[in-house]
């Protein structure tokens, strides 16, 4: 089966960034951030606290830049996505897009997605987060599920949809599973839980833990660091 490199239309890759005003904003990436610290999130978007980007996250940007560099230079079309998911069944192809950013529109809020590769195969869907660590965390599982969960709803997808972690380092595959309705339901309550979050429905409350607080680029604004080393 033959895998076809391809890229979005200009008019495809605008619709689907339709962006609402009025609805509130998830951004996939921070399912990862709640899972690993929600007073992190609550002290990022809802307190607005501003600090400077790691080394570790410069990294791992010019590591996605790369990437998407090589992806472009292999590119053999253009395709929207809809026509993907025709197409596939029928000429026994399967098609990869690189870097993709669309915009999930549900009831009461909007869910960004961007998504480091999609890989639309004849009889499933491949949707794959680069990350540069050794092993699979839940907060980076959660995330590409939403990454999924969106993707199933806002193309409508009717085969399987598949989910998998990549080490950008070395190319290994860390987590590679199927996104079914057990999934989809996990999503969905982590999402419910992040919305409320955003809309200061509730304060998390967290523990501290020296492997995650010690390193923690928002220490020095967190309460329980502070309270932890004497300094609140």
């Amino acid at each position: 089966m033959k895998l076809i490199r391809v890229s979005l239309p200009v008019e495809a890759s605008k619709r689907y960034s339709t962006f609402r005003r009025f609805l509130k904003t998830i951004n996939g990436s921070w399912i990862q951030t709640y899972m690993y610290c929600p007073y992190q999130l609550y002290l990022e978007r809802v307190k607005k606290v501003e600090v400077p980007t790691t080394k570790s996250m410069r990294e791992g940007t010019a590591a996605h830049l790369v990437i998407e560099e090589e992806h472009k230079k292999m590119v053999e079309r253009e395709l929207s996505i809809e026509d993907a998911l025709s197409l596939a069944p029928f000429e026994k192809e399967s098609y990869a897009y690189r870097e993709i950013k669309y915009i999930t529109q549900f009831d009461n809020f909007q869910l960004i997605s961007k998504v480091d590769e999609i890989v639309i195969e004849p009889e499933q869907v491949v949707i794959i987060d680069d990350k540069k660590s050794t092993k699979a965390y839940d907060g980076q599982i959660f995330q590409v599920y939403a990454y999924a969960y969106a993707f199933k709803h806002m193309f409508d997808v009717d085969r399987d949809i598949r989910v998998q972690i990549r080490s950008h380092v070395n190319g290994k595959i860390l987590y590679d599973h199927e996104f079914g309705r057990e999934e989809e339901r996990a999503i969905e309550k982590t999402l419910d839980d992040v919305l409320r979050l955003l809309k200061n429905e509730f304060v998390p409350r967290v523990e501290y833990r020296s492997s995650k607080c010690d390193k923690c680029r928002f220490r020095d604004y967190c309460e329980v660091y502070l309270k932890h080393v004497g300094k609140w």
